[in-house]
């Protein structure tokens, strides 16, 4: 391995990381408490610039599998078919079920 590897791996994660970040407060902005079939988007509180960090409500573990309903409404909600079949990506927040993992970005080709 070169000994640039873990730098550059490093960099690259780090900066999709803020990319998703970044994506999911923008989708909080567009969608704010939207609801399908009861499915919503677990609330942005605070986000800074560039995605270095966002700040969301603590949401209870959803402790049971995901419906096809809260699939198709994740999917809906988010824009894009990511994960969210998996448990997760979903939550409990005020005794409803909240996506709390939303965020996605594609690098350019």
């Amino acid at each position: 391995m070169s000994p640039l590897w873990w730098p550059t791996q490093w960099w690259k994660r780090f900066y999709e990381g803020c990319k998703h970040n970044q994506q999911e407060a923008r989708r909080w902005k567009e969608r704010g408490s939207r609801q399908i079939g009861g499915i919503s988007l677990c609330p942005v509180l605070c986000s800074q610039r560039w995605g270095l960090l966002v700040v969301m409500r603590k949401a209870a573990p959803l402790g049971r599998p995901v419906s096809i309903e809260e699939d198709m409404a994740a999917i809906n909600l988010i824009g894009m078919s990511q994960d969210t079949g998996r448990e997760s990506t979903f939550g409990i927040l005020d005794g409803k079920v909240v996506v709390v993992d939303y965020g996605w970005w594609k690098p350019p080709r």
